[in-house]
């Protein structure tokens, strides 16, 4: 199960992103990873990208 939230923040917004994994720890740290690291941090950074491009 995993949560994404965008909240309001004094420099634009703040995301959160939390997950619960019901595996074992192994299995939840490349789960972790692969989510965190790959998807979701590739995603954000390309929102940040986008949305505070100077264009």
């Amino acid at each position: 199960m995993a949560t994404f939230a965008v909240a309001p923040h004094p420099d634009g917004a703040e995301v959160r992103w939390s997950a619960v994994y019901r595996a074992p720890d192994e299995v939840a740290a490349r789960a972790e990873a692969a989510f965190g690291d790959g998807v979701y941090a590739t995603g954000l950074a390309a929102l940040r990208e986008r949305l505070t491009s100077t264009r």
